[in-house]
């Protein structure tokens, strides 16, 4: 019986050196707090037509289909602007707002690719002869109080 009981013993520790191992036990990082932040935008082009709101996080997939941090899409029933609350962890975002005018599920473009219905960047930037850069329309989001970024749809 004697050399039963050290086979037991190390029986009994397979899963928890399994555990290990796999990083079941290992503590998660802690993840910062998201920082409330507020969309404000203003000077819709249309009381009724859906706005869409994209929040890209770096210069790699700024403006590029599909790779956007996070997108949402509300309608602004029957007023001329609107605000959007959000949740953020801290970081740099660039925010582009586009407004579908004609309710037809895409922003229209012109034979050469340009939007034909509102679009607006943060720092309301208006660039006109290319698309504007992640840097120049980043907004730093901290862990601190919460943050409105004011975005008009003029062009």
């Amino acid at each position: 019986m004697q050399h039963s009981y050290p086979f037991f013993r190390r029986i009994m520790l397979l899963p928890l050196l399994f555990a290990l191992s796999t990083g079941w036990l290992t503590p998660t990082p802690a993840q910062a707090p998201e920082t409330p932040v507020t969309i404000s935008v203003t000077d819709l082009q249309s009381a009724t037509g859906p706005v869409t709101f994209r929040f890209y996080q770096d210069q790699e997939a700024f403006l590029k289909k599909g790779k956007y941090f996070m997108r949402k899409i509300i309608r602004p029933n029957n007023k001329r602007q609107l605000s959007l609350p959000v949740l953020l962890p801290p970081g740099d975002y660039a925010v582009v707002v586009t407004q579908d005018v004609n309710d037809n599920g895409k922003l229209d473009t012109n034979f050469i690719g340009l939007p034909t219905e509102p679009y607006a960047f943060s720092n309301n930037v208006h660039p006109t002869l290319r698309p504007p850069h992640f840097e120049e329309c980043k907004v730093a989001i901290a862990e601190a109080a919460p943050q409105v970024i004011t975005i008009s749809m003029k062009e």
